[in-house]
């Protein structure tokens, strides 16, 4: 049995990593490919994945009217039924806790504004996001210090905190600051 998890990584067939897939998927007896993203850009990235576990699914026509849209939504999902399994959100809701959004407005350091203002200057977005969020980097951005804040304030309660970032720096910044307490990967 090959297990695949986050296997939207394997969609483009012309990566080595796919490739490494494929090669694996045809010398297993089973395979079972999971990710939340089949299709985040276009449907060849679905006839991709489909062909790593069944290459035999699809017709080349259907393939074919699969990556140019002509073929009905209907239809292709009577077509890769046998191999593809989908939560919905109906049925997984009722295992969600309720959703709790806080927006809260952080102003930035001195020395973030610094930065910042450079990396707009630059026409720099991503520097931009990245010094609102990591500052100067010599010293704590007002953004990372609340977020210690945070973070000790639901260890104290015993609750989880799940993070997402863009940027890599970012979740390591949050883990030096969590320390063992939580895993952020």
């Amino acid at each position: 049995l090959l297990v695949v998890d986050e296997a939207h990584y394997a969609k483009n067939p012309e990566a080595k990593r796919s490739s490494a897939v494929r090669w694996l998927a045809a010398r297993s007896e089973h395979v079972l490919l999971m990710t939340g993203t089949p299709i985040e850009n276009r449907p060849a990235e679905l006839v991709s994945l489909l062909d790593i576990i069944q290459p035999s699914l699809l017709s080349d026509a259907q393939k074919e009217q699969a990556v140019d849209g002509s073929i009905s939504a209907t239809a292709l999902n009577e077509a890769i039924a046998p191999a593809y399994l989908r939560r919905r959100v109906a049925d997984v809701l009722h295992e969600l806790p309720e959703r709790v959004e806080m927006v809260e407005w952080i102003d930035l350091t001195p020395a973030d504004r610094v930065v910042y203002r450079d990396a707009a200057l630059h026409r720099d977005w991503h520097g931009m996001r990245r010094a609102a969020t990591l500052g100067d980097g010599s010293t704590d951005s007002s953004k990372l210090s609340r977020l210690s804040e945070l973070l000790d304030e639901y260890r104290d309660c015993g609750e989880k905190v799940l993070l997402f970032s863009y940027y890599r720096e970012t979740l390591e910044a949050a883990r030096a600051r969590a320390g063992t307490h939580y895993l952020i990967h």
